[in-house]
């Protein structure tokens, strides 16, 4: 279980050059660095892992802690490792725009091994030329295995609400991609969107309305608007 008291872990990737980018299996460009992180931000990054923030509101938690690290590449854990919250990644193009995807849950990816579903996700996002590919999940639990995730809430986590609308919030463009699995749940997430004001997109609508995932998609599809009922 998650800790109730609402801390995470912030896990900071601090890539340097491109041989560690190719390492990652990302995307090499041709900017080198990639990042370059003074002392003072590498001093923020020792220090936002696994803080707890001075407050008792979660959104307000995660508003602060995006503030101080949302152009740094990394992923937002639970304290206890079991959730993953958030993944943030550059393309390699140079801007500050985000591409936010929402899907089913995450797998054991990190902000240093990427999988299928977030490595398909970056390409994407940079071909649309977005500089950052973010990545949240309707239920933040770490599981391969679709068929092992537990049922809801457990398998929602305790934190990811507030994750994901303040990724939607930050971010340029949000696409949909949980497929099937998302059920109720994603429909949850699309009108905790409608409610925040943000237009959710997806690259394909399956037969049963739900958003497909990206993996299962052409490497040319593009976001379009999806209309929420």
């Amino acid at each position: 279980m998650a800790d109730k008291s609402g801390r995470y872990v912030a896990e900071c990737a601090i890539i340097v050059n491109r041989e560690e980018l190719a390492a990652l299996g990302e995307l090499v460009t041709d900017r080198e660095p990639v990042v370059q992180l003074g002392l003072g931000q590498l001093q923020l990054s020792a220090i936002m892992l696994g803080s707890q923030l001075k407050t008792n509101d979660q959104r307000t938690e995660v508003d602060m802690h995006l503030q101080l690290t949302g152009r740094l590449p990394g992923a937002e854990f639970s304290e206890c490792g079991r959730y993953r919250y958030l993944l943030r990644l550059p393309t390699g193009v140079d801007n500050d725009r985000i591409a936010l995807g929402c899907f089913a849950n995450p797998s054991t990816a990190t902000a240093f091994i990427p999988d299928p579903t977030v490595t398909r996700w970056l390409r994407y996002c940079k071909s649309w030329g977005y500089g950052w590919s973010w990545v949240v999940n309707v239920r933040a639990w770490r599981e391969t295995h679709p068929g092992k995730v537990p049922p809801d809430p457990l398998a929602i986590g305790p934190c990811n609400d507030a994750w994901i609308l303040a990724a939607a919030e930050s971010a340029d463009l949000v696409v949909c991609g949980w497929g099937k699995l998302g059920g109720t749940r994603g429909e949850q997430v699309l009108g905790m969107l409608d409610l925040a004001g943000i237009m959710p997109h997806a690259l394909h609508l399956n037969a049963d309305g739900s958003p497909g995932h990206p993996l299962y998609l052409p490497k040319t599809a593009k976001p379009c608007p999806m209309v929420v009922p």
